[in-house]
């Protein structure tokens, strides 16, 4: 694989962030972040499946079937990113607003520099790059799979009352 189509990789991520941007504020204004959340679980998962399989796909994967999981997974991610100052909006008042936000927003650049120490060290050469893909498909598919587990059972399905509550009172 040539550096030119890592870039594209990078940058066909950004794009997608770009493109589902208008989709993602309407989604948090109509369904709220439950919806969101379940968007964003249901895209990584698929977009992370879909890259290890072309990781696998013959003796140099298929570069296509990479750059479509990463488009995914690139559309998944501002249905969270995009959502701190909304989650913070709904259950903090003005005076935990900022720190909520600011707590929530760290995730990410967290998240990606965990990401850039750990993979290096799960890696020694080139053919164990799809292990990798699928420890991280497995890591994603596991708290997906616990996190859509808890949007049902532990409460979140109250969340959206509580928010029909909130803007429906005089308090709000």
């Amino acid at each position: 694989m040539t550096s030119s189509s890592i870039n594209w990789i990078s940058t066909a991520f950004l794009f997608s962030f770009v493109v589902a941007s208008p989709v993602v504020v309407f989604t948090l204004h109509r369904g709220g972040p439950k919806t969101a959340i379940i968007i964003s679980s249901v895209l990584l998962l698929v977009g992370n499946w879909i890259r290890y399989g072309a990781t696998k796909a013959g003796k140099h994967g298929n570069f296509g079937g990479l750059m479509f999981g990463q488009i995914l997974i690139g559309l998944a991610q501002p249905f969270v990113l995009s959502a701190p100052s909304r989650h913070s909006d709904l259950w903090f008042t003005n005076r935990g607003r900022v720190a909520a936000t600011a707590v929530m927003s760290l995730a990410n650049p967290l998240g990606g520099a965990l990401a850039q120490l750990i993979g290096p060290a799960w890696v020694s050469k080139t053919s164990d790059i799809p292990n990798l893909v699928l420890y991280v498909s497995i890591i994603v598919s596991a708290y997906a799979s616990l996190l859509l587990r808890a949007l049902t059972f532990l409460g979140l399905c109250c969340y959206d009352s509580f928010i029909l509550h909130r803007s429906t009172s005089s308090y709000a």
